[in-house]
């Protein structure tokens, strides 16, 4: 079983080079090199980002399993129920489906996780119950219109892990905004937190930008007389850091979020 106490304390200690004590590295260390972006989230001393840390590592361990067993074809059937016969042929008739990624928040600033990336895969060894190694990141400025969509600069960071044999991504934000006091205040568990989240999301694979276009047509006629569906975007957003095409559907009863995507968009 994951113990935080266990494994926190190895954030607070400096590491020592030929006798040298390393100020950046440690939590303390950049805690003080971060301090401004880290009070921008209402993270303002060390016990309060230690917790938060905590909490945003149990969040990518859940999002992990989950992306082990996760079914894209239930998942459709579950997000549309009848009218999962309105979607297009290439989507009904299609049973393999492939998830790209799982989206979600995380509440420390991009470049602390990054400078405590060393600690990731044995806490979320623990975490998970299976060996988690990371293959590789990139991190890049979000689109504008997810910016518009939550009023707030945003960064992003692709994490590809391998984890019992298998690989898979976790699209980590960075939203900068202060932390939601439900999660500065409150013990919750991560499948709960993400009530709180309001960008979490699993990201089907599409053949191209035609597929992308086409099911984005079909959901602007689903939400005008489906309520229930709300579209992210009123068109489909390309993002040229990843070479992203994509568009967004947003199931309210179930809080629930596809995003359906391709990624044949040449890269800045």
């Amino acid at each position: 079983m994951y113990n935080p106490s266990q494994l926190m304390p190895t954030w607070i200690q400096p590491v020592r080079d030929n006798g040298t004590v390393q100020a950046e590295t440690g939590l303390a260390g950049l805690y003080a090199t971060h301090r401004s972006a880290l009070e921008k989230k209402h993270l303002h001393d060390l016990q309060t980002l230690k917790r938060v840390l905590d909490h945003d590592l149990r969040r990518i361990g859940h999002a992990l399993n989950e992306v082990q067993t996760f079914d894209v074809n239930q998942a459709l059937h579950q997000f549309f129920g009848q009218e999962f016969t309105l979607l297009p042929e290439f989507i009904r008739e299609n049973r393999s489906h492939r998830l790209n990624h799982m989206g979600l928040e995380i509440y420390t600033p991009l470049d602390v996780w990054l400078g405590l990336a060393q600690h990731w895969p044995p806490q979320l060894t623990e975490l998970t119950g299976q060996v988690v190694e990371i293959v590789r990141t990139t991190r890049f400025p979000s689109s504008q219109a997810l910016q518009t969509r939550v009023g707030a600069s945003v960064e992003i960071m692709c994490v590809w892990f391998r984890q019992g044999g298998t690989r898979s991504m976790i699209e980590v934000f960075d939203i900068g905004r202060p932390v939601p006091d439900a999660i500065l205040t409150r013990a919750m568990s991560a499948g709960d937190s993400f009530r709180e989240d309001i960008i979490w999301h699993y990201a089907i694979d599409m053949p191209s930008i035609r597929e992308v276009d086409q099911i984005h047509e079909q959901f602007t006629q689903l939400v005008v007389s489906h309520p229930e569906y709300k579209l992210a975007y009123f068109q489909p957003v390309t993002n040229r850091h990843d070479g992203s095409y994509h568009t967004k559907i947003i199931h309210r009863q179930l809080g629930m979020e596809l995003e359906f995507a391709t990624h044949q968009i040449p890269p800045n």
